[in-house]
C-alpha cells in the first residue's frame, strides 16, 4: 500500500465538495542567470505545485528514483513528505521563472500525518498550455502573500479554492482524452487479430494494464466488455460470409476459427437474437450496415466516448 494512504478511512477522504483549502506560501518569481538554483534533498509537509515559465527544471523522487524534466507551460506537483530535489537543467546563460504554491487540502489537517486524503491526488505533472486565468491564480495569490490585508487570508483561500477547482477540471478532461486513447488502441489491436478471438487476458499483456481496468475502460467508453466487442464483430463476419458468401454455418464457423458450429451459433443467436441460417428471408439479410446495427458495432456506437 502507498505510504501516502495509509491508515485513511473513508470518512477523512476529501471530495471537491469537502475541501477547505489553506495556503501555507505563494511566490512568482524570476531567478537571475549565472547561479545555480536548487533545493536538494529536502522533505516538505505539505503539497506544493510549481508553475514553470521559464526555463527548465528537473525533480528528483530519491525514494522512488522517480525523474521528471519540467517544461515552460508545464504544472509540477510535489506530494507531503517526498524525499526529493528540485534543481535548474537549463541553459547557464538564461533566466529562470516560476511561482510555487505550498498547501493544504484541509485548513485543520495535514496530509503528511495522514489526517485525511484526497478523493483523487493531483497529477506529477499537468501541462497547462496557454491558460492565462492558472497563471493569473498563481500571480493573485503570489501578490496577496507579499502585501498582507485585513480580509487577505479569506481571499486567498478562496483564490485557492477556484485554482484547485480549475484544475480539477483540467485532470478530469486529460484523463478521459487518455482513456479514450487507450481504448482506441485496444479496439484497433482487436480488430487486427480478431480470427484469434482475442481475451480481456490478451490485451492485459499486450498493454500492460489489469484486466478489471480493461474492462471498466470498455465499459465506460464502449458500453460493453471486450468479448462483447470482439463477439459481436465475429457475428457480423459470419452473417456476410453466410448471406453475401453463399457458406453454410459450418464453413463459417470454420472461417471464423471458432471450435464448432454450435458455439459460432450460440454467439451469433446472442448478438442478433435469433440463429444464424444460410436461407435467410431478403427482410432479415438487410445492408451491412443494417447488420451491424443490429448486431450494436455500428460506427456510432463502437466510436469511443470522448
Amino acid at each position: 500500500m502507498d505510504k501516502n494512504t495509509k491508515n485513511i478511512s473513508d470518512s477523512n477522504i476529501l471530495t471537491p465538495f469537502d475541501r477547505s483549502p489553506r495556503p501555507v506560501m505563494c511566490n512568482y518569481m524570476l531567478l537571475p542567470r549565472g547561479i545555480r538554483h536548487e533545493w536538494k534533498c529536502r522533505y516538505i509537509g505539505e503539497y506544493e505545485y510549481i508553475l514553470l515559465l521559464q526555463g527548465e527544471f528537473t525533480f528528483i523522487n530519491h525514494d522512488t528514483g522517480e525523474k521528471i524534466i519540467q517544461h515552460p507551460g508545464e504544472l509540477l506537483c510535489i506530494y507531503p513528505g517526498e524525499f526529493h530535489s528540485y534543481f535548474y537543467s537549463g541553459s547557464p546563460d538564461e533566466e529562470a521563472f516560476f511561482s510555487c504554491i505550498h498547501f493544504e487540502y484541509d485548513e485543520k489537517r495535514r496530509r503528511i500525518l495522514d489526517e485525511y486524503r484526497p478523493e483523487k491526488e493531483p497529477p506529477r505533472l499537468l501541462p497547462l498550455g496557454g491558460r492565462e486565468k492558472i497563471y493569473g491564480y498563481f500571480r493573485e495569490l503570489a501578490g496577496m502573500f507579499r502585501n498582507p490585508s485585513k480580509f487577505g487570508e479569506l481571499k486567498q483561500r478562496a483564490i485557492l479554492s477556484l485554482l484547485l477547482l480549475e484544475l480539477d477540471e483540467i485532470q478530469s478532461s486529460t484523463e478521459i482524452s487518455g482513456e479514450a486513447g487507450k481504448v482506441e488502441r485496444m479496439t484497433g489491436y482487436l480488430n487486427e487479430n480478431l480470427l484469434k478471438h482475442p481475451s480481456r487476458r490478451d490485451l492485459s499483456i499486450e498493454f500492460h494494464l489489469s484486466c478489471a481496468y480493461i474492462n471498466g475502460l470498455f465499459r465506460k467508453h464502449l458500453g460493453m466488455t471486450p468479448t462483447e466487442y470482439v463477439h459481436r464483430r465475429l457475428a457480423a463476419s459470419g452473417h456476410e460470409l453466410i448471406n453475401q458468401g453463399g457458406m453454410s454455418v459450418k464453413e463459417a464457423a470454420a472461417a471464423l476459427n471458432f471450435p464448432n458450429a454450435f458455439y459460432f451459433s450460440r454467439v451469433f443467436k446472442k448478438v442478433f437474437g435469433f440463429p444464424p441460417s444460410g436461407r435467410w428471408s431478403e427482410k432479415r439479410r438487410g445492408s451491412k450496415k443494417t447488420v451491424e446495427d443490429n448486431a450494436g458495432i455500428s460506427q456510432e456506437k463502437t466510436e469511443v466516448r470522448q
